[in-house]
């Protein structure tokens, strides 16, 4: 009926938990036995008890145990008056056992999740005895009660120290918790952890063949023990000491991990699900989607480290899984954007959904101008083009990126950034325009490009004005670093930019040459960009959505309901849609209306759809947003954003598009 176990050993036939599932009624009944209050048990004797009556077979095992346990129970009150067994009886005993009524106790108290932690071996059962993880509720603590079988055959029943006892166990046959135990202690609680292997499963099959390996594993018990310890808010002295060392030796990844086991023993499918839900983080794992949205936030949570293993990102997403309000901050360092952003488990339903090419991390808080953010994220989307990004040029390469692309299109005349100077020889002032490299030089790999960078610039102007020689190259310093004295500033070129004049994206600069301030003499000019969409017939070619259109030979149609949304998604699996809404009613939890019509312009890419209980919702990235970050808004919530922006359009503009 039930698998051979270590439980029909026992004196007393009670049936193993895995039985237990079988006959439901059967341990309820038990339970409801053994759930009588303290004044009934004291004065009954758990033999006498009447159970409720049940069915069928089970009513049959009942009898059974019942009529096999009349003789071997023992009331509190007998408990209390048994002698205490000495070491000489334990040193000459043949054999010691628990008492069949202190099992039976065991069985009916403890959760059942704790008895599949012993169901496979007796040793495991006298883990969890050890580690406290049995109830017992004998009025005294920390003692047992055992049958003693002398040399001379003579059995004797009395009370003995559970310490006693475990010891004597693990010396007559349970060696390998004997040594698994004494590193339990606060000195040797680390090595004991990194005997540990904390298996992660790719599939259904792996997944139960790991958890079957715990239920059997003898170091199930104490991992179980520590759960307990870190989950518990008043423990004693030693326990406290050994939970603040637990809290600082134990990885998050292992903490999240022993919890989610301790907490499903008896719940396989809870233990699983953990590990192969549907989510976007497991469909990295198996290499079904890319790393990149996981990336920054992984190097992160795995401090010290510069480079990621599979092992690495299988940990952050046990650790996501586990506490979703890690994402919030998680790979915000060095590349701010609006926060706090969504939780794990928004970001990972919304990724499953989402469309945009998006391995380029970006840093929308310091690009300092909307537009070009959501441009540079759709040109990489249609482009598949790659750049290397760094929290040093995170914030250039959006601008460099729009940059090469007015250029290619012949619309310098919409760029904001220009270095001018007075040609002596024309008499005319002469202007170029560059895009910024704010602290730092930015690596283009176009030679073309290259030659536009604010420093390659500022050199040319030298080269073509005073006469320099053709190499020239200027470097980019913090004015603080220039020290004129200095033999290596004695000659070479230098922009030199003061920390508190400089934004995400752009530092003017003082130039100077071979010592000579240049700053009078070659002056940095800026105007406004254009709009995302046109604002007016006269900049309509110019504005940022057209160009793109253009120079990329995509066609763009309105959204304006629901059947529209669904069309346009169903269409073609690489159709995405851009917009422009009000903040204030993109995002009311961050920006709330201070004044009638308030409306402040942000461009969005929405690049999913998914409906629920009759709603659509969208996935949606706006130019503030972490691009590895989307957010989830209903489509009532976005149409009401865009419709606050048309009404303040000074063309009455719908700005919601599908392209393709």
């Amino acid at each position: 009926m039930c698998r051979d176990s270590w439980w029909k050993k026992l004196s007393i036939k009670i049936f193993l938990p895995s039985c237990l599932t079988l006959f439901p009624t059967l341990f309820l009944s038990l339970f409801l036995l053994a759930t009588t209050s303290a004044e009934e048990q004291e004065n009954s004797d758990l033999g006498k008890i009447e159970t409720t009556s049940v069915p069928g077979m089970a009513s049959s095992l009942e009898k059974i145990l019942l009529k096999e346990s009349q003789d071997t129970t023992l009331s509190t009150k007998q408990m209390q008056t048994l002698p205490s067994i000495g070491s000489a009886q334990l040193a000459n005993a043949k054999y010691v056992e628990l008492h069949p009524a202190l099992l039976l106790r065991i069985l009916m108290r403890t959760p059942y999740k704790v008895l599949m932690a012993a169901q496979s071996n007796e040793c495991n059962f006298y883990a969890l005895l050890e580690t406290n993880l049995l109830e017992t509720s004998l009025p005294e603590k920390n003692s047992v009660i055992v049958n003693l079988l002398d040399q001379k055959g003579k059995k004797t029943t009395g009370k003995l120290s559970t310490e006693v006892f475990i010891a004597d166990v693990y010396k007559r046959k349970c060696f390998k918790n004997k040594e698994i135990a004494k590193y339990f202690t606060i000195e040797t609680i680390p090595q004991l952890i990194s005997t540990f292997n904390f298996k992660l499963p790719k599939t259904e099959s792996e997944c139960s063949a790991i958890f079957q390996e715990w239920l059997e594993s003898t170091q199930t018990p104490y991992l179980c023990k520590i759960s307990k310890i870190l989950s518990s808010p008043s423990l004693l002295l030693k326990e406290s000491n050994l939970s603040r060392k637990l809290a600082t030796t134990l990885s998050e990844f292992q903490i999240s991990y022993i919890n989610n086991l301790c907490q499903n023993l008896d719940n396989q499918k809870q233990f699983c699900d953990n590990y192969l839900s549907s989510e976007y983080w497991n469909k990295i794992l198996n290499g079904e989607r890319e790393y990149a949205p996981l990336h920054y936030r992984c190097l992160e949570y795995s401090k010290n480290k510069n480079k990621l293993s599979a092992s690495d990102y299988r940990k952050c997403i046990l650790a996501f899984n586990s506490h979703e309000e890690l994402c919030n901050d998680l790979g915000a360092l060095n590349y701010p954007a609006l926060y706090p952003r969504p939780n794990c488990l928004n970001i990972s339903r919304a990724l499953s959904h989402a469309r945009l090419s998006n391995s380029q991390q970006d840093c929308p808080g310091v690009t300092n101008h909307n537009g070009i953010t959501s441009a540079h994220r759709l040109l990489t989307h249609f482009t598949k083009s790659t750049f290397e990004s760094s929290p040093q040029n995170c914030a250039a390469i959006p601008w460099l990126h729009f940059f090469s692309l007015i250029t290619k299109g012949k619309n310098e005349k919409t760029w904001n950034y220009t270095l001018c100077y007075f040609n002596k020889i024309y008499s005319k002032e002469i202007c170029y325009y560059f895009f910024p490299e704010g602290k730092n030089k930015t690596e283009v790999a176009s030679k073309d490009l290259a030659a536009n960078s604010e420093s390659n610039t500022v050199a040319k102007i030298i080269i073509e004005n005073l006469g320099a020689v053709e190499n020239l190259k200027c470097e980019i310093l913090n004015k603080k670093s220039y020290r004129p004295a200095m033999l290596k500033f004695k000659k070479g070129c230098f922009l030199l930019y003061n920390e508190k004049n400089c934004n995400g994206t752009y530092c003017p600069k003082e130039i100077f040459w071979d010592e000579r301030n240049l700053t009078q003499q070659i002056k940095y000019k800026t105007g406004s960009l254009v709009r995302y969409f046109p604002t007016n017939t006269e900049d309509d070619q110019y504005a940022i959505s057209n160009m793109i259109k253009g120079a990329l030979a995509l066609k763009e149609f309105a959204v304006r309901n629901i059947t529209d949304l669904r069309f346009y998604f169903s269409d073609n699996p690489k159709n995405i849609l851009h917009g422009v809404g009000c903040q204030e009613d993109l995002f009311p939890f961050f920006f709330q209306k201070t004044s009638m019509n308030q409306c402040h312009p942000i461009p969005f890419i929405a690049d999913g759809l998914f409906e629920k209980n009759g709603v659509a919702y969208l996935v949606i990235r706006s130019a503030l947003d972490d691009i590895h970050s989307p957010r989830i808004l209903s489509w009532n919530h976005l149409y009401g954003a865009i419709r606050s922006y048309q009404s303040i359009h000074p063309q009455k503009l719908w700005t919601l598009y599908a392209i393709k």
